[in-house]
């Protein structure tokens, strides 16, 4: 059995009950965890932008997985356009997850509102996927 080594583990969520996420820690990985619990902002050179600070701290040399699931497509959308649209972002990312918010009618009722209002249809869903598989991710999409 393969074990991975964990030398980071970074989460960007904005979450009253800070308290709530740390209980959930696997005990291995939290020494190395680090918790930012502030909103995540879009623009490319902002603080509180997480794919700032993968560019700053990975390597390629590593194992990168990246989550987005901040159930806002305005903020959701523009990290994934970063990751397509900077080569040596997206070298840095082996495996990304990623909830994309289309419009579907079977999610409309668990959806919120702000949610349904996504202008990306399926087929948009699976143009966005292919082209980060295209750049070597190994994205994955759930719903």
């Amino acid at each position: 059995m393969h074990r991975s080594t964990y030398t980071r583990a970074h989460a960007h969520v904005h979450m009253v009950h800070m308290r709530m996420c740390a209980l959930h820690v696997y005990h291995a990985t939290f020494p190395f965890y680090r918790y930012f619990n502030v909103p995540v902002e879009t623009a490319q050179d902002a603080k509180a932008n997480p794919l700032r600070a993968l560019k700053s701290l990975g390597s390629v040399d590593d194992f990168i997985v990246v989550k987005v699931d901040i159930d806002t497509p305005s903020i959701e959308e523009p990290l994934i356009a970063q990751i397509l649209d900077d080569e040596g972002l997206s070298e840095l990312i082996d495996e990304l997850y990623f909830e994309h918010h289309v419009l579907l009618s079977p999610m409309r009722k668990w959806w919120a509102t702000g949610l349904n209002d996504t202008g990306c249809a399926m087929q948009d869903s699976y143009a966005l996927f292919h082209a980060l598989r295209q750049r070597g991710i190994r994205a994955h999409s759930w719903v």
